[in-house]
């Protein structure tokens, strides 16, 4: 039954003829299998019936499941992908009623175990982190990925992150950490680190990276260096920092406290495009104050370096010609709009916007608190508060160095970022490229990859200070 089972149809879409035959006896064949004596036979038609129960049994008995556990065996692929897939789905769903019912669930793990490599063999890393992060085992799983599969798996594990609840969160950042430690992935390691913000991983993944050059690009991961903004007219600010903490400290309003949790807001594009259509609208119609607010927020927390904002705030600045103090407010967002001459940007994110710096993200939290009151703050004698915006400033171009950290002119391509999150095969990470010399400038949710393999980047993501490293297998000049 088996073998006729297996060998009966080569369609992917088509039902083994042995499996229409055999449904109207399904109940029969169950009652059956109980009733014989334990051997062999028994243990293999438990094993069938598992395949028939996958489509023929009721969804509550786990037929699946029940009959493979009673038909151990290694060889559950040759069931095909998607038996595999149903029977790691009836096992988390009762793996949950042992929980609940405080049962051994140790042959539900031993089982899942088998299936992992199975997942991974078929580009079903997806199928495999699931069925053990279910199962409550992930730390294992750097015992079943190798070279071929462990950059789909920990692509897949650092994307599921921002949907876990702590402390789900950190162990699975620990263990794609751990997996990219394994295989000398140290800058992915590191970005990670700075994630789990564990001072003490960050030097241990520093200490471990032996490449001199590769220590450098580290180093930039870890610190970007000063910013010479910061060190502007420090005369205004140090007589001014005293009664500015004392002001901070006497503010304690409930109004404030509201602004505080609206930083909880979701930040994907369709939540940003309906505060910024919002906010818009409100800056024409409602009072000074929240006008204000409302027209410098568009830069703040959306506009910054983007041109549709700078088009906004240029149609408000017409607006509030006459209102002195609500145009002072526009030419402040106008000119975070175009710092730089566009080569920067206030963003908190870093590393193709994966990790969130903990300090760019107080400052700007610190300015919009004073927006909400800009009046009493910003425009009266606290504007010095502004100088908090300096510690999310950073440039928005891509610098591609040599190994001596001098300037190195290579050619990459430059379009929008393509998420390939659990996709099959290599496909491309961005679309619509144009291909650009470095120094370049890359505009939000762009994404750069180098043009040939002429050279190796020593950084996981070509954004900001790059260093490169010759290829040794480079044959393009022969």
């Amino acid at each position: 039954m088996k073998t006729s089972i297996k060998t009966s149809t080569s369609s992917m879409t088509a039902v083994p003829k042995p499996l229409k035959f055999l449904r109207p006896h399904y109940e029969t064949l169950t009652k059956l299998q109980e009733d014989w004596p334990e051997g062999d036979d028994k243990t293999s038609l438990a094993d069938v019936l598992s395949v028939i129960g996958m489509t023929f049994s009721d969804d509550e008995r786990q037929d699946t499941l029940k009959y493979r556990l009673l038909a151990p065996s290694s060889d559950i692929i040759s069931w095909g992908h998607e038996y595999s897939r149903h029977l790691a789905l009836e096992i988390g769903e009762v793996y949950g009623k042992r929980i609940v019912a405080d049962e051994d669930t140790k042959d539900l793990v031993d089982l899942a175990l088998i299936l992992v490599p199975t997942f991974l063999q078929s580009n079903g890393e997806a199928d495999a982190v699931d069925l053990m992060s279910e199962l409550e085992i992930i730390e294992q799983l750097p015992n079943y990925v190798d070279e071929n599969t462990y950059a789909r798996v920990c692509l897949y594990m650092v994307s599921m992150v921002n949907l876990l609840t702590y402390p789900d969160n950190e162990l699975f950042l620990k263990t794609a950490h751990d997996i990219y430690i394994t295989y000398k992935q140290y800058t992915q390691a590191m970005v990670l680190a700075i994630r789990l913000n564990d001072i003490d991983l960050i030097k241990a993944d520093f200490d471990k990276a032996q490449d001199p050059a590769l220590k450098k690009q580290l180093g930039f991961l870890c610190w970007g260096g000063f910013s010479r903004r910061a060190f502007s007219n420090w005369s205004a600010m140090l007589w001014l920092a005293l009664p500015g903490m004392i002001m901070i400290q006497a503010e304690y309003m409930a109004f404030e406290v509201l602004t505080l949790f609206s930083s909880r807001f979701g930040a994907s594009y369709l939540a940003a495009q309906s505060v910024l259509v919002t906010l818009t609208a409100i800056s024409y119609q409602i009072p000074f104050p929240i006008s204000i607010a409302a027209s410098t927020r568009i830069a703040n927390l959306i506009g910054a370096g983007l041109v549709d904002a700078a088009k906004t705030t240029g149609r408000l600045a017409s607006f509030y010609h006459r209102d002195q103090e609500s145009l002072f407010m526009v030419r402040i967002a106008q000119g975070l709009l175009h710092m730089g001459k566009g080569t920067m940007s206030v963003n908190p994110f870093h590393t193709d916007r994966q990790v969130l710096s903990r300090v760019s993200a107080g400052g700007i939290l610190a300015v919009l608190v004073a927006m909400i009151d800009a009046k009493s703050f910003i425009t009266s004698d606290s504007h010095y508060l502004l100088y908090f915006l300096v510690t999310a400033m950073h440039p928005r171009f891509l610098v591609t160095l040599g190994e001596d950290l001098k300037p190195l002119k290579v050619n990459v391509r430059v379009g929008q970022a393509v998420d390939v999150v659990g996709q099959a095969g290599r496909p491309k990470t961005i679309t619509g490229w144009q291909t650009q010399s470095t120094p370049v400038v890359l505009a939000y949710g762009e994404r750069a990859e180098l043009e040939d393999e002429e050279y190796i980047s020593l950084n996981s993501t070509l954004e900001g200070l790059v260093i490169l490293k010759k290829n040794p297998d480079w044959e393009g000049a022969k």
